[in-house]
């Protein structure tokens, strides 16, 4: 019996550590993921293909500079991609030999860069295609756990309709064009080199992604193919990593660092107009 119980405990202290390290591995990916918005920032700044075109023909110092740029940025996609893989080399429930994955490094000479993107899409469809299965029974099983152990659904938007996790992902990407529009709409106010500025699109407690994806024209005026700024996924992100780090904090730093991010938050909620003189008798109509 002794030996039964030190044999539980032990197994619980391993599923513990486990759960350590990948909330460890989740905290560290949004920490990476945050201090990158800056560079995405800039990044929305820079000359698009039409001016950029122009400006790299018109000197030789900045072709130089900018084909020295292109090729750093491969070489940190191709370290992405095997780094990728050598972590879903580790898991023996996925067989990438299945994939017809091939290093891109043959192709950071190629000066056609219409061929290395299609190169670099292939490589990462055909990993896709090998991780998804894997990705889509681990989601599953956890989510079954999870409801098992709370009793409960995860999200009492979908109880009526008793949708697994998996389903409701559907759910949300069905409509893929109109969440890819929401993440091409200028929402902040700044100079895009060779182009005017242009003023950010609003948005409100009740611009859901919902709302959007069944009005992708709702902000049509500050839409550009070329940007990429999901700003407000960007905020609720950096939301949530404040407030693990700082839940039964008694720093008093820390709990004004904590206070000023939810006013901030506040600030940006719409106010509703209320017409106080409206009232029947007192208003002309």
């Amino acid at each position: 019996m002794l030996s039964q119980l030190a044999q539980n405990t032990s197994g619980e202290i391993e599923k513990g550590q486990h759960v350590r390290q990948q909330l460890t591995l989740w905290d560290n990916c949004l920490e990476t993921r945050i201090r990158i918005q800056k560079a995405v920032e800039l990044g929305n700044q820079l000359p698009q293909v039409d001016q950029l075109i122009n400006i790299v023909d018109s000197n030789d110092e900045i072709r130089k500079d900018t084909d020295k740029v292109k090729g750093e940025l491969r070489d940190v996609i191709d370290d992405i991609m095997e780094l990728r893989t050598s972590l879903l080399n580790e898991n023996d429930a996925i067989d990438l030999d299945q994939a017809s994955y091939s290093s891109r490094k043959r192709h950071l000479d190629d000066d056609d860069d219409d061929a290395y993107i299609k190169a670099l899409w292939n490589d990462i469809s055909q990993v896709n295609d090998v991780f998804v299965p894997f990705r889509n029974l681990t989601l599953e099983k956890w989510s079954n756990k999870v409801q098992a152990a709370s009793s409960a659904r995860m999200d009492k938007k979908f109880k009526a309709f008793d949708q697994n996790i998996l389903t409701q992902i559907d759910n949300m990407m069905s409509d893929k064009q109109g969440l890819l529009k929401r993440t091409r709409l200028q929402r902040a106010e700044y100079k895009i080199l060779g182009k005017g500025t242009t003023e950010p699109a609003l948005l409100n407690d009740e611009d859901t992604a919902d709302n959007n994806t069944k009005n992708p024209d709702r902000y049509q005026d500050t839409y550009d193919e070329e940007l990429f700024d999901d700003n407000d996924f960007y905020q609720q992100q950096l939301r949530e990593l404040i407030e693990s780090r700082m839940v039964d904090t008694d720093d008093p730093i820390a709990s004004g660092m904590r206070w000023a991010a939810s006013k901030k938050d506040q600030v940006k909620k719409k106010k509703k107009n209320i017409d106080t003189k409206g009232s029947k008798g007192r208003k002309l109509r």
